[in-house]
């Protein structure tokens, strides 16, 4: 990979880790909405509900289950936007190694060639 390359593969390696950044923050808010819907729905439920404790909160979790399960895919769609994050910034690493390699590299072949015109 030349100079070139690197330069813009690390340009589109820091666009996509900006997009990841800007997915997890939508998915973080949409987590926190599905918490609270979940926590108002169970409340609701389980004041409406009679009997024993063990009869109330059998009768939220029946009543929520779709409040319930929309959180939880919030909160695995978060922590999917996170990874991804860091699957962005872990590349974005690797590429800048990359090119501090490619500058030694090009620091060292500048060296030998004042070396060999020296001789």
């Amino acid at each position: 990979m030349n100079a070139a390359e690197l330069s813009r593969e690390i340009l589109e390696a820091k666009r996509r880790m900006d997009a990841a950044e800007l997915e997890h923050r939508e998915q973080v808010i949409a987590a926190a909405a599905a918490d609270q819907a979940l926590r108002i729905a169970e409340a609701t439920a389980y004041l409406a509900a009679s009997g024993t404790v063990g009869e109330r909160e059998a009768h939220m979790k029946k009543a929520t289950s779709t409040e319930r399960y929309r959180y939880k895919m919030a909160d695995g769609l978060e922590r999917s936007a996170l990874e991804a994050i860091r699957n962005a910034r872990q590349y974005l690493s690797a590429l800048q190694s990359l090119a501090a390699a490619n500058r030694e590299e090009a620091h060292l072949a500048r060296y030998m060639d004042r070396e060999l015109e020296a001789s």
